[in-house]
């Protein structure tokens, strides 16, 4: 007695039947409640429904839940989980619920539980010393959008946007949205900065993705290339009265042809000196240019 449509003492125990002989029978009766459980999604529908654990007479079933709204009978202090991720899920989209799946059996009650359908959203930042972005990679809703916008480190620029997966974005933007109906993946490229400057007398000469350029003498350059890449320079003197002398800077070398691997921003100089020799040999041909002309006068005017 005492048992209603939403709490119960039960046995199942065998409780008919006719004795044909001495028995000592023991009875034992499980309090349980009657608990109503459904669930929905939100978003994109999942072809497998949340899985219940749940304590029956002492004993661990499983049931699937269904969308409507249905009553089960479980045993009382004990725990019941349900799903918490759905069978279908993967590492690039997933339903969840982010409810406390684990409920104490302790009174009659009605669960709804709510699973979203999500998609994982990829930001990666190439190289990572480059910069970043305000977003970090995660699940997401599906539908929901996204603003992206990157920021750049000292000495580094933005690039450009590199996406995969419907939704995502391919372009310059440095400030974009994105809407997440697929998994996505959204890479920002920056690029090092890269500073070359040509001392009075020398023009310089540097090479990147097989193009040349020409820097002229006391003039100074930026570029921005990717990490890794490779800068040719050249320094030639602009006359004789010049000579190549030295590269200064990130790099210091003789050598007026150098090969560069960008690893980092840099800043390096084309360094010029006078060519002594060069000097010295036409102030040598001045004074016996004058000499030669001071004689032939002299002996002119005899």
């Amino acid at each position: 007695q005492g048992s209603n449509d939403k709490e119960r003492w039960i046995t199942n125990n065998v409780t008919e039947g006719i004795a044909t002989y001495d028995l000592n029978m023991k009875f034992v009766y499980y309090h349980q409640y009657n608990v109503t459980l459904n669930y929905k999604i939100i978003g994109k529908p999942s072809k497998y429904p949340p899985l219940l654990n749940y304590s029956y007479f002492g004993k661990i079933l499983t049931a699937e839940l269904v969308l409507e709204y249905t009553g089960i009978w479980i045993d009382s202090d004990t725990v019941a989980i349900i799903s918490k991720i759905l069978q279908g899920s993967n590492d690039k989209e997933r339903w969840i619920t982010l409810q406390n799946n684990e409920i104490v059996i302790n009174e009659s009650k009605i669960f709804t539980f709510e699973y979203y359908h999500q998609y994982y959203v990829s930001i990666i930042v190439e190289p990572v010393e480059g910069g970043y972005a305000n977003v970090e990679s995660g699940w997401y809703n599906e539908g929901v959008s996204l603003n992206l916008v990157t920021y750049a480190n000292k000495d580094w620029k933005f690039i450009k946007w590199e996406g995969i997966g419907n939704g995502s974005y391919t372009g310059d933007l440095d400030s974009i949205q994105i809407k997440v109906n697929d998994s996505i993946v959204q890479k920002a490229i920056f690029y090092l900065k890269v500073t070359i400057k040509s001392s009075q007398g020398i023009i310089v000469y540097y090479s990147y993705e097989g193009k040349q350029y020409r820097l002229e003498e006391g003039n100074e350059v930026t570029i921005y290339l990717p990490k890794g890449s490779q800068l040719k320079l050249e320094g030639y003197p602009v006359s004789f009265l010049y000579s190549f002398d030295s590269w200064s800077g990130a790099i210091s070398n003789k050598s007026n042809e150098i090969y560069i691997t960008l690893y980092k921003p840099i800043f390096i100089e084309a360094k010029s000196t006078y060519n002594v020799v060069s000097i010295l040999l036409i102030i040598s041909i001045i004074i016996i240019t004058i000499v030669v002309l001071l004689y032939i006068f002299k002996i002119r005017k005899k």
